[in-house]
């Protein structure tokens, strides 16, 4: 990342310094200033500056500019820009100019994604890169920036599986010391070679003094690696380097940036393996790209995704996966997950993204717990692609939240959740109490109703109800649990509590009732209840048999 302890940091606008003590905690030289609570403090020149809320509380447009504009001239490398983003949820407040004036009397201007990112542009002179939602990366190293674009296209979990196919395909069968030792000095260049998709020059290797003294030299490191490793490993890491330049040089074309004058070099090294020159990147790119506007096309590896457990294809003609799973889409899928990562951000925040098929949109959703067995979405963002923009919604306590119900249909069976989700799933599906098409239940909706069945979720799991339940609710459909409980001749009599201690015992009464008496009363008609529950209390004061023979 480019947090680090070599790394110079100042906050620009830094409040009360809160932040600013944070790192300085983790020993990053940082440093801030702030209009109200730091005035004093100098302005510094650092690696990385951050403009976190700022503008968006700034009443005038042109202070606003000059805010933005100051930050960026004291960053070395990186500028960061966030600011609130508006809510079609839960929008409050009075319009004042082009701000809103909040119940608390404050300014606040909020933006949507674009007009923020056109904000920056315009007063920068620059092309913003979104790394989430009202959050912008502002490059002034341009090989920084080609690092950070190719790094974010690069399929990290193809390289793990590509590690443990090598573990698996060819296990050592030597034992002599000298091989072991040779075997080990080279982990890091085969780590190296499968990240890059290609041999690697002497400079992208960390250990290049350890490779020389163990082989003589880094050539013949090179060969023994090649022969100790799977031919076919090599080329899938290839092909899978391959697919992240394509997909790179796809989003770069989508981006309409102008052409880098310097190429960082080891996105020249790629270049020359993979496509021999930089006109060639760029056309295959492109092709890739126009290749979205086939709705067949993107259908079928939609479909094809699905069939690989990458993803879950929905009637709908829609393809749900989750953010973890991206990378393993096939390009042109992740081309079209990249197009609107560019206005988003980093779909790694997200958990879920759905592809549109047809109409151009995507949608990225966010929830409280997506571990959880019944994760709630929290936020909701519907990608426009084809007019640049998009509509966020943010859900609490004035819009709730849906459920995802079934996620085990969205995850592939190497998840390591897989097994427990799916069990979760088929029970709650074989209860039989709810209608889940569409969204599904409300979560109020839902819990009343299994409430009133006697279950609940409790610690990701379902169970049967551990809460006594009011004696007037409905006990089956003719009954409540008083008329199970206060009846028969010895409690007309006496009239004591006969309340039941324990929660299983109005389960008991329940399944009592929905499983026997409402059944009977269905085909035979009302019936009389001489006959209930018995408590210990209740029993002492029984003469003769508690039921008839």
């Amino acid at each position: 990342g480019f947090l680090n302890q070599e790394k110079t940091v100042f906050d620009y606008g830094c409040g009360k310094g809160d932040d600013v003590r944070n790192l300085k905690a983790n020993a990053i030289t940082a440093n801030g200033w702030d209009p109200h609570f730091a005035p004093l403090e100098e302005k510094i020149a650092s690696d990385i500056v951050n403009l976190g809320f700022v503008i968006n509380v700034i009443e005038n447009v042109n202070e606003r500019k000059q805010a933005l504009s100051n930050a960026y001239q004291l960053a070395n490398e990186l500028l960061v820009v966030s600011a609130m983003i508006y809510n079609q949820n839960s929008f409050k407040g009075r319009q004042f100019e082009d701000c809103v004036l909040t119940s608390r009397h404050t300014f606040q201007k909020y933006f949507t994604q674009a007009e923020l990112k056109e904000f920056i542009d315009h007063t920068l002179s620059v092309d913003a890169i979104a790394v989430g939602v009202g959050i912008f990366f502002v490059f002034k190293d341009a090989d920084a920036e080609q690092k950070f674009q190719s790094g974010r296209q690069r399929s990290r979990s193809k390289l793990i599986r590509l590690v443990e196919r090598q573990k698996t395909i060819k296990p050592p069968s030597k034992r002599e010391e000298r091989y072991q030792e040779r075997l080990a000095a080279i982990q890091n260049l085969r780590l190296v070679w499968l990240t890059l998709g290609r041999q690697p020059f002497k400079d992208e290797v960390q250990d290049i003094e350890l490779l020389e003294q163990t082989f003589g030299s880094f050539a013949k490191a090179i060969r023994f690696m090649m022969e100790e490793t799977d031919k076919d490993v090599l080329m899938q890491a290839q092909n899978n380097r391959l697919d992240d330049l394509l997909v790179y040089f796809a989003l770069y074309s989508f981006s309409r940036k102008k052409p880098y004058r310097h190429l960082e070099q080891g996105l020249q090294r790629d270049i020359k393996v993979f496509f021999g020159d930089y006109e060639q990147a760029i056309t295959q790119g492109k092709k890739l790209l126009f290749a979205l506007a086939d709705s067949a096309a993107i259908e079928k590896s939609c479909k094809q995704a699905s069939e690989k457990g990458v993803g879950f294809y929905d009637n709908e003609k829609a393809l749900h996966v989750i953010s973890d799973n991206v990378e393993l889409l096939p390009p042109m899928l992740r081309v079209y997950v990249g197009c609107g990562a560019m206005l988003y951000g980093d779909i790694s925040r997200a958990d879920m993204i759905k592809v549109h098929v047809h109409s151009g949109k995507l949608s990225i959703l966010r929830y409280d717990d997506f571990a959880a067995r019944l994760p709630k979405l929290m936020e909701r963002v519907k990608i426009k692609l084809r007019v640049q923009d998009f509509d966020y919604f943010e859900y609490g306590e004035e819009y709730e939240p849906t459920y995802l119900y079934f996620k085990s249909k969205y995850l592939n069976e190497e998840h390591p959740d897989y097994a427990e989700q799916l069990a979760f799933d088929e029970q709650l599906e074989s209860l039989s109490l709810f209608d889940f098409s569409g969204y599904g239940p409300k979560p109020s909706v839902f819990h009343q109703v299994l409430a009133n069945s006697r279950w609940q979720v409790l610690n990701n799991q379902l169970v049967r109800s551990q809460k006594n339940p009011n004696l007037d609710n409905h006990c089956g459909s003719n009954f409540t649990y008083r008329d199970l409980i206060e009846c028969g001749e010895t409690w007309q009599k006496i009239k004591i509590n006969n309340n039941p201690i324990q929660a299983d015992s109005y389960t008991a009464l329940y399944e009592l009732a929905k499983n026997i008496l409402d059944p009977v009363i269905d085909y035979y008609g009302m019936i009389s209840l001489t006959y209930g529950f018995a408590s210990s209390a209740l029993t002492k004061h029984i003469k003769g048999r508690i039921a008839p023979k």
